[in-house]
């Protein structure tokens, strides 16, 4: 996991950003994998 590698914190939108951002990466990791699923099951 590429978790805690922003350590900038602005207030507590800095919070909310940092979390959105960690569910990009989050979300990205699941579609690789999905398209990865797909890719072999056909």
């Amino acid at each position: 996991m590429v978790s805690g590698f922003i350590t900038f914190k602005v207030n507590n939108r800095g919070d909310d950003m940092i979390l959105e951002i960690q569910e990009i990466i989050n979300n990205s990791y699941e579609l690789k994998n999905t398209i990865k699923e797909i890719g072999e099951s056909l």
